[in-house]
């Protein structure tokens, strides 16, 4: 009785009956819990209650209607009754990922042991007897055995539940060959390292012996290539285990794979099917044969894995490593190739290109030190403002009272410059103001409006501002580089800053220039004035023929090289000497020559320009010197701040080096250019990286002058490359390209400017610019604390950031601001400093992009500045928020740390901010870590936005490592746990909910969500999307355009894609060849940023280079247009794809408020809102779609067609007779792809709901019926050679007195070709012709065989029937194209 049998033979030897039961079971558990899934537990209970209730009425029915005899067997589980019903939902009927994956896990398990037992089966029918049928070997047996069991059942509902997802298929094929490199791999890497001891010796022998021709026929060199390879490579190796691990580990590991066709090799897509490591896939006929085809394929599979993959592997990890150890001393290294390795391949690439880290972190520490002062000064200049804008309402008042509406400028120039230090014990100190200025100060703001109390709280911030100065002046003292005692330094900075820094001079002012209006002009009498000194001092060195027309002459050279010194603040310029000993030469003016460390004036020597104090003010009138308060605070911080920076800089450096030597590293510095060459050999072949020669050493100019200031590496000796960086900072060097101004005005200024209008000026980029922080701030872990945590730090964030539209940030908050500021947390925006570097390039490059912007006028320009500003402050908020949240934690651990006895001293609170801070720059994007390498491309017209993927690269490599970092340190586990769920979040848990949510609940199945894939634009081809389904219509929205952390899972993403579309529309290819594709078209979207069209020259080479087309084939104008109209539409075209990145969405989202169509196109608004964060939705329409693919299929045929006749018809003789052959099998491969990519659509438009009657009426307007009707039964339909094209070669043969290329012998073997494509050839199944059964190869001849030349048969020439007005016969003008005619016209003439 069935009661009375074991587990055992119900698993081993199950009835019908339980093997049906048991399948019910669980088919109906996977549908429930589908069911559950998408409609809630509640529903899912209601529908067990039904279900029960249904049951007790069917026994009931049952035991009035039978006898118990008679009645069948009633289930006792609830799922195995075999109409459990859940309705007709497809979405319930299909297996979800989990039960993918889940399926996989157990199918792949099983496979493992299984496949030595197939492994052992194979290989006794391989050495068994011959002409055994298929069902009676021991393979078809074994596989009886298993398919009559339960296992078999497990196993193959297991596999078919795999292999309804892509990720399910990929990880059944991962868990094989896991499972069976542990396994057998590794035995058999310990089997093959100890015989390739005696492998080598057989090697050596056999090598000889095929050298000999002894072994293998000397005509086969593909074996003797192989052996004298293999010889190679055990001599370079060295090693036996390198040979067990790649021949042994792979081989072995590939024998025991169950199914190895199924996963397939890389060879599948290069080789004709059988050849190389291509699989053979066709069943032989014999037991013997198709266990002998299986174990070849086995060996196939598992000789990839030998070689190339595992020593790609181990090669990649070992170029890691090296890099990870040794990164530093390569540039020294004896060998050449890791020295050209570190130069050309890891130098380009990382964030610290040439430089020492050392010298890149001191970098990024000066560029902050000036970031926080001018923060600082930004905050002073704020409150001058505020003052003045008070003073101007009263605008009337000014005018009236001082009749100068710049007087309150000067008022406060003059009150800062009345101001005067003091030093004290060594520390200069803010003395105050001149009492006299200062009441002049308070009267005559009172007589322009102000209140009192305005009036105080201005001297008040004032004086703020000069303290500030003087902690400013101590700090440069403490750095104990100056040559001069406090007082003599407070001295000599004071008169710089009355005389020459807090002085404007208009010839200077940028702002003061437009792009069509020319810079400052002093008036004639100002020119004059300056023109008799000229005249005067010619005549006191004896040069009588100097008149005042050569003055004015030279006034206005002057007036052209005038440039204010770098060092001094002052205007110098360049004049000629007048002697009458010299009347050629230049020589340099600087005006600060003329004043005294005090700030007196000095007339210069007899024979001097400047004589007089009349002398110095007609200069200055010259140059339009004017004094602003404003600007005096402006330049004033600046000039300290470069100056404090480079000290700074300079002692970081030496610290560092010291540091480093202390380590046992080279080090940078060294006293003597012996000692540098000695700690730094090998540079000599790479000229910028050489020790920089001179008796000098190193030389560093410096703001204050050599008697004020001297360089702590000042003499010391280093590379050339670190010379260049020190004085230069992260500033790239121009190209002479760069440096043109037709380069800069056709590329770099409108690329610059495009991406502004994308990103800074556009509305809606805001608003994806915050979002995409939250996105950042997730992957963190930040944003995974504490509910109160989160709103703390992000109140304390948006208190903090930049600028202070709406109201003054506290002191403390401004105060942690310039500290972020000091270390390179904030004011970091990837994008917009990339966009701004771009524009940068353009001025330091001699550019006029000032007065391209001064042209727009302020208002424009004080609105580019706010939209610049709040981008900045958009994604400060959340660099400040992570800050707030690593700092919290590291506080909090650190102090846990200390209670527990895990340290014994905790780190003080700047210690543990410095420590937060360098996490944010190692897990946030930071412009200052972008390598030199992806800086240089922003250059470059090709590539957008280029700075932003390498950097997520970047920071989820740190991420990544931080957090094992933590985990592995113990005292941070915690945040190394939250960071790893924040990151998986964001990887997994985001996109994957997202898609499978969307799937849900729009009941998309997955079959669907294929086909939609296959109609997406290509540049979604592979994105991570969202699948809507509407009213029986088909949305998508590209999820990937929106979530920037895609430039990393697309990688994954897009092999699922490609292994998906393989499985449904593919005719299930091998899975490697889905794995292959998916991984080139990933790495093509990872460079893409880098090598793609910028959108502005994207947009001038369609209008001016592709003839109006764009890059989905479409036109901008017809070519009958009149030129008006294509001059019209050109500028509508650039206008639109240029203008702000939120006009073209702005339009969508109006149209769809309004209810109203856009080009016949109907928007929801709810889809437009929610492309604002980059997730716009987008419908579907497979019908238009199709249209488009019949004329790209279209095109695409008469290119595959010109194959077959390419270099055939120039009228030259062909020398390969199969050469049209050759050609022929080629076009027709061609056209397979097309055939098989045209199948896929139509597939798809059947799966999204299209009639096969709609499709076939697309195809019958664009006269595709033939087309249709192969697509649709999936029949391929080969090229043929015309009688047209036969008589056209016929034609020139005669006239051209050549063999025929395209004769008799040559028809045949295309005839061949043709009937066996029309019998056998199906699309979307491999190509069936192989070359090498049509053509025959060349016969190889002994080196002695003198080759017999062949005499060319006589040919009686015949006139062909040419038109005299185009040259050409009727069939030629009829089949050739234009480019073919133009050649045949040439060769007949």
């Amino acid at each position: 009785m069935a009661e009375d049998r074991s587990i055992l033979d119900k698993i081993l030897k199950p009835t019908r009956t339980e093997k049906e039961e048991f399948n019910t079971i669980l088919d109906n558990a996977y549908k429930f819990q589908r069911y559950q899934d998408k409609y809630g537990i509640s529903e899912g209970l209601k529908k067990i209650e039904q279900q029960k209730k249904i049951i007790e009425q069917k026994k009931e029915q049952k035991k009035g209607s039978e006898g118990t005899a008679t009645t069948k067997k009633q289930p006792k589980v609830l799922f195995a009754e075999e109409d459990f019903d859940l309705g007709d939902d497809k979405y319930i009927n299909e297996a979800t990922l989990g039960e993918s994956v889940g399926n996989a896990l157990v199918s792949g398990t099983l496979k493992i042991p299984l496949g030595f037992f197939y492994l052992g089966a194979e290989i006794k029918d391989a050495l068994g007897k011959e002409n055994v049928k298929i069902e009676d070997s021991a393979v078809a047996k074994l596989s009886n055995k298993i398919e009559q069991s339960i296992l078999g059942d497990i196993l193959k509902q297991s596999e078919d539940r795999a292999r309804e997802t892509a990720t399910g298929r990929i990880t059944e094929a991962l868990v094989q060959i896991y499972g069976a490199s542990r396994l057998a791999g590794q035995f058999a890497t310990r089997a093959v390292a100890n015989a390739s001891k005696y492998a080598r010796n057989i090697t050596d022998k056999m090598f000889s012996a095929v050298k000999r021709g002894s072994l293998v026929s000397s005509k086969s060199k593909d074996l003797f290539n192989a052996s004298k390879k293999v010889k190679e490579l055990n001599k370079l190796s060295k090693t036996d285990k390198f040979v067990g691990v790649t021949v042994g580990g792979g081989i072995g590991t590939g024998a025991v794979i169950m199914k190895a066709e199924d996963i397939g090799t890389f060879g599948d897509m290069f080789f004709d099917e059988g050849n190389f490591t291509a699989m053979d896939r066709s069943e032989k006929k014999t037991a013997k044969d198709e266990a002998m085809r299986k174990l070849l394929n086995k060996f196939k599979f598992g000789a990839e894995l030998g070689f190339p993959i595992i020593p790609f592997v181990v090669g990649v990890g070992k170029l890691g490593k090296l890099a990870a150890t040794r990164g530093k001393e390569m540039a020294y290294s004896d060998s050449a190739i890791e020295r050209y390795i570190d130069k050309y391949l890891f130098q380009p690439f990382r964030t610290r290109s040439f430089r020492t880290q050392e010298l890149q972190e001191g970098i990024q520490k000066l560029e902050g030190t000036k970031s926080a002062v001018a923060n600082l000064t930004e905050d002073f200049i704020r409150d001058v403002n505020t003052a003045l804008k008070r003073v101007s309402r009263n605008g009337d008042v000014v005018n009236d009272a001082l009749g100068n509406p710049v007087t309150a400028t000067k008022l406060l120039s003059d009150l800062l410059e009345s101001g005067t230090n003091v030093v004290r014990n060594k520390k200069i100190f803010f003395k105050g103001f001149n009492t006299k200025v200062l009441k002049n100060f308070r009267e005559s703001l009172k007589k322009l409006g102000v209140d009192e109390q305005r009036t105080s709280d201005l001297i008040t911030d004032m004086f703020s501002y000069r303290i500030s100065i003087a902690r400013i002046l101590n700090k440069i003292l403490q750095g104990k580089n100056l040559n001069v005692g406090p007082r003599e330094f407070n001295r000599i900075m004071e008169s710089r800053f009355k005389n020459f820094v807090g002085t404007d001079y208009k010839i200077f002012d940028s702002s003061r220039r437009g792009f069509f209006t020319s810079a400052f002009k002093p008036t004639y009498e100002v020119k004059k004035e300056v023109a008799d000194i000229l005249v005067r001092r010619a005549r006191e060195v004896g040069n009588k023929k100097y008149n005042i027309d050569d003055a004015m002459m030279e006034v206005d050279s002057i007036l052209e090289t005038a440039r204010r010194s770098n060092v001094t603040k002052a205007p110098e310029f360049v004049f000629t000497p007048k002697s009458a000993l010299a009347d050629s030469g230049t020589q340099l003016k600087n005006m600060a020559e003329n004043i005294t460390g005090g700030g007196k004036f000095k007339p210069d020597k007899k024979g001097g320009l400047i004589r007089t104090k009349s002398d110095f003010a007609a200069f200055n009138k010259l140059f339009g010197s004017y004094k602003d308060g404003r600007n005096v605070i402006i330049n004033t911080m600046t000039d300290l701040g470069e100056i404090l920076g480079r000290d700074r800089f300079y002692n970081l450096l030496l610290a560092g080096d010291r540091a480093a030597k202390a380590r046992g590293e080279p080090g940078m510095f060294f006293k003597t250019y012996a000692s540098a060459r000695s700690a730094m050999p090998n540079l000599s072949r790479f000229k910028d990286r050489d020790i920089i020669e001179g008796r000098q050493g190193l030389k560093l100019d410096n703001p204050l002058g050599e008697l004020t200031y001297t360089s702590p590496l000042d003499g010391l000796y280093t590379r050339a490359d670190f010379a260049r960086a020190i004085r230069e900072g992260d500033k790239l060097t121009s190209g002479l390209i760069t440096k043109s101004l037709v380069y800069q005005a056709l590329v770099m200024i409108p690329k610059g400017l495009t991406q502004m209008a994308k990103t800074v000026l556009g509305p809606f980029t805001h608003a994806r610019n915050f979002f995409s922080g939250f996105i950042t701030t997730l992957h963190t872990g930040n944003l995974l604390a504490p509910i109160g945590e989160t709103f703390k730090n992000f109140r304390r964030a948006f208190a903090t950031i930049q600028p202070q539209l709406f109201s003054r940030n506290l002191p403390t908050n401004q105060a942690l601001y310039r500290f972020l500021l000091d270390e390179g947390v904030v004011n970091q925006s990837v994008t917009y400093r990339d966009t701004m570097a771009l524009l940068d390039d353009v001025t330091k490059a001699g550019g006029n992009l000032d007065r391209f912007f001064n042209t727009f006028g302020k208002k424009l320009k004080k609105l580019s500045k706010i939209a610049q500003e709040g981008y900045t402050a958009e994604d400060d908020v959340f660099r400040i928020f992570n800050f707030a949240g690593y700092f919290n934690q590291l506080r909090r651990n650190y102090a846990n740390a200390l209670k527990s006895g895990r340290i014994k001293t905790e780190p003080t609170k700047l210690e543990v901010m410095r420590e937060a801070a360098k996490r944010v720059r190692d897990t946030i994007p930071n412009y200052a870590y972008v390598s030199d390498f992806v800086k240089g491309s922003r250059r470059s017209p090709l590539g957008n936005f280029v700075a932003f993927p390498a950097e997520i690269i970047r920071t989820v490599a740190n991420t990544s490592k931080q957090a094992a970092d933590d985990i592995a340190g113990g005292i941070h586990a915690t945040m190394g746990y939250r960071t790893l769920i924040g990151q998986g979040l964001t990887f997994t848990a985001v996109p994957i909910s997202i898609y499978e949510a969307a799937r849900a609940i729009y009941g998309v199945t997955r079959p669907e969500v294929t086909a939609i894939r296959q109609m997406l634009p290509e540049w979604s081809g592979d994105s991570t999307i969202i699948p809507i389904k509407r009213d029986g219509k088909y949305y998508y929205a590209d999820f990937s355009h929106g979530f920037f952390y895609d430039t990393v899972s697309q990688i994954p993403a897009s092999v699922l894609s490609q292994v998906d579309q393989s499985m449904r529309l593919g005719d299930n290819e091998p899975l490697v060849t889905g794995i292959a594709q998916g991984l080139f078209k990933a790495m093509g979207q990872l460079i893409d940023p880098f090598v793609s069209e910028s959108i502005y020259i994207g947009t001038a080479l369609d209008i001016f280079v592709r003839n109006g087309t764009r890059e989905d084939g479409s036109r901008i104008w017809n070519d009958r247009d009149s030129f008006g109209d294509k001059v019209a539409k050109s500028i509508i075209e650039a206008a639109y794809r240029l203008s702000p990145g939120s006009v073209p969405q702005m339009r969508r989202l109006t149209k769809a408020v309004l209810g109203q169509t856009l080009k016949g196109q109907e928007y929801e608004v709810l889809d437009e809102l929610a492309g604002i964060y980059g997730f716009r939705v987008v419908p579907i329409n497979p019908e238009r779609t199709l249209q488009f693919k019949i004329q790209e299929f279209n095109r695409d045929t008469r290119a595959e067609r010109n194959l077959i006749f390419q270099g055939t018809l120039t009228g030259d003789p062909v020398k390969d007779n199969d050469k049209i052959v050759k050609q022929f099998i080629f076009a027709n491969k061609q056209r397979l792809e097309t055939f098989n990519n045209m199948r896929k659509f139509y597939l798809a438009a059947l799966e999204l709901g299209v009639p096969r009657t709609k499709i076939e009426e697309i195809f019958e307007k664009r006269n595709a019926l033939p087309l249709f009707e192969a697509v649709r039964t999936n029949r391929f339909t080969p090229f043929t050679i015309s009688d047209k094209m036969k008589q056209t070669y016929e034609e020139l043969a005669r006239e051209k007195n050549i063999p025929n290329p395209l004769n008799r012998a040559v028809e045949k073997k295309i005839d061949a070709i043709i009937q066996r494509l029309d019998k056998g050839q199906k699309i979307n199944k491999p190509f069936i012709i192989k070359e090498k059964d049509f053509v025959a190869e060349a016969p190889q001849l002994p080196n002695n065989t003198a080759v017999v030349q062949t005499p060319k048969p006589v040919v009686t020439p015949q006139k062909a029937n040419v038109i005299p007005q185009t040259g050409l016969t009727r069939t030629e003008t009829a089949l050739l194209s234009p480019a073919e005619q133009i050649i045949r016209q040439r060769t007949r003439t």
